[in-house]
Parts: structure tokens; sequence; C-alpha cells
């Protein structure tokens, strides 16, 4: 960990405190910085060394400086780069938390209500039994933003899951219960759409095994540089995070 930990520091900028995405790479993504941050402040209270906090500290500040988009009310998908990236909205409240959002000035249901007019989709297919089916989820992007119609990320729907636990946790510890409840809904009917998408397997020696696929559909461009995979094949990003979100656990809590 304080290996992963030296070399963030060696692609931190001095001025702007963002990770940049590689060695010789200039660009940087929010969601990566957003899941640097976590890291370097976990960190930094794991070894004690303030190095780690101090580069933390200064990743946040990029993150509400850059990372940010105040005029759209939204976070940019990166460094000069406005595009939707849907797990930028899910990954904030994840990561920074609801409590730290609101400090920062950040109202995560707008996030949340942005993310939903732009990102989610509703689908009508035929799966593997040729029985018609129609599935609401959040695709990568805004699917208009590049010219495609709609499809459904596991990974990405999962994790907006948990984003809504999350929120309905929040405000069940503030006593608010109409507004837990209603993520907590928003939460189990997702949960419920990505159960129609399990794939079932049969393996060497008559194993039975189930999973989910990476993406509704293979061949698409997810609008972020690369193309999504047969839509046959259990994922295991998309597996992963369906069970993380299926036990109501965030991957950023300590």
């Amino acid at each position: 960990a304080r290996e992963i930990g030296e070399w963030l520091l060696g692609l931190q900028e001095p001025i702007s405190g963002r990770i940049r995405g590689g060695p010789e790479l200039e660009w940087s993504s929010t969601e990566h910085n957003l899941s640097a941050r976590f890291f370097l402040q976990l960190l930094g209270e794991e070894t004690g060394d303030n190095r780690f906090t101090e580069a933390g500290l200064k990743v946040l500040e990029w993150i509400k400086q850059e990372g940010f988009n105040r005029k759209l009310n939204r976070f940019n998908r990166g460094q000069n780069d406005i595009m939707i990236a849907t797990d930028t909205f899910s990954l904030a409240i994840l990561s920074l938390g609801v409590e730290a959002l609101e400090e920062m000035g950040i109202d995560p249901e707008t996030l949340v209500r942005s993310v939903e007019e732009t990102c989610r989709t509703r689908i009508t297919f035929r799966n593997a039994f040729n029985r018609r089916i129609t599935i609401t989820g959040f695709d990568f992007c805004c699917p208009s933003s590049i010219g495609r119609k709609g499809t459904i990320a596991i990974e990405w729907t999962a994790q907006m899951i948990t984003a809504f636990q999350e929120l309905s946790r929040y405000y069940s510890g503030k006593g608010d219960r109409e507004k837990a409840a209603y993520y907590s809904e928003r939460a189990e009917f997702h949960l419920e759409e990505l159960e129609k998408l399990v794939l079932i397997r049969w393996q060497v020696g008559k194993k039975q095994v189930a999973g989910l696929p990476y993406a509704l559909d293979g061949g698409v461009d997810t609008g972020h540089g690369w193309f999504t995979p047969l839509e046959t094949a259990i994922s295991a990003s998309g597996t992963n995070f369906a069970i993380f979100a299926k036990e109501g656990y965030n991957i950023f809590s300590k």
C-alpha cells in the first residue's frame, strides 16, 4: 500500500493537486481522483505519514475546483472535460460521503436527479429464453450525446444502487424517514431490474454458476474510449458490483 501511495505521489501535479492518468499521461479523470483521494486519506491515517494525508487534501481541492462543474451543477469527466460519466455521480456519493458533499456546497439529491435525467435508460429486449423483457438501468454516459441508443452498464448501475443505499442511510440517520424510504425504494427497484439479467452457465463438471454481463449489449461504444464485451459472457466487474449492491456494501467504507 505504501508503494502504491508513493507511486501516486509521483503522479500528482504540484499546483492543481490532481493525480495524472499515468506516468506518461497529462489527462486526469474525476473517477480516479475520487478513488485516489480516499486511498491517500486512509493511507495517511493508517501509516501516520502526513505526506499521504496532505496529498489527499490536494486531490480533494482539485475535485472541488475542477472536478465539480458548478455551472452545470454536476461532475466533469475529468480535467477540462465536461463529458458526462455516470460513475462520477455515484462514486462521489460513495467516496466523499453525503455530508462532505453538502459541506462542499454540492447537493447530492441534485446529483441524483441529474444522472437520472441524463443517464437512466429503459430498454425492451428479448432475453436468452426469447422472452420480451423491459429493464431500467443506467448507461455509461448520456447516450444521445454520442449519437447512439441507450444501453445498461451493469457495474455502473450497481454503483448507483449503492449510492441510493448510502443516501437512504444518511437520511435515516437524520430522522428524515420520507427521504430514507424513497432512496431505499429506488435501490430495491434497480436491484430487481438487475436480477432480470442474471446469466446461468454450466461449467466443467456440471457445476452451475451465475453472474451478470458487463452491459446489456455487446460491441457498444461506452463513450469513454472502449467498447463493451459480449453480453452473453459473465463479467467479473458487473457481478462483483452487483454483489456489493445486494449486500449494501460501499467499497469506500472504512
